[in-house]
Order: C-alpha cells, then structure tokens, then sequence
C-alpha cells in the first residue's frame, strides 16, 4: 500500500477534499447542538395528533 507522499497529486487533493469536507460536517454538528442548547426544547402546547383513515 503506497504512503500518502507516494500517492499521485489527485490523490492526496481527494484525501484532503475528503478530511475538510468531515472537519466542516463535525463543527456543523457541534455549532448546531451549541446553537439550540440554551433554547426551550419543550412545546408549549400539545399539536393536535393528525387523522389516520383506517379500514
């Protein structure tokens, strides 16, 4: 198995394309758990339960 400083430069550009793209997607996720942390997770009133037809 080639070392990443063996590997062809399309390579490693896809690597590192691949590690950003996950870093992003990992700060996305704790940017939106910190942003709707401090906020009321509770509804204030119950929503009215949708009519199923049965048979």
């Amino acid at each position: 198995m080639k070392t990443l400083d063996q590997a062809p430069s399309a390579s490693r550009r896809t690597v590192k394309l691949a590690v950003m793209a996950a870093a992003l997607g990992v700060a996305g996720c704790f940017t939106a758990a910190f942003t709707f942390a401090g906020t009321e997770a509770q509804a204030g009133e119950q929503a009215d339960a949708p009519i199923v037809a049965t048979r």
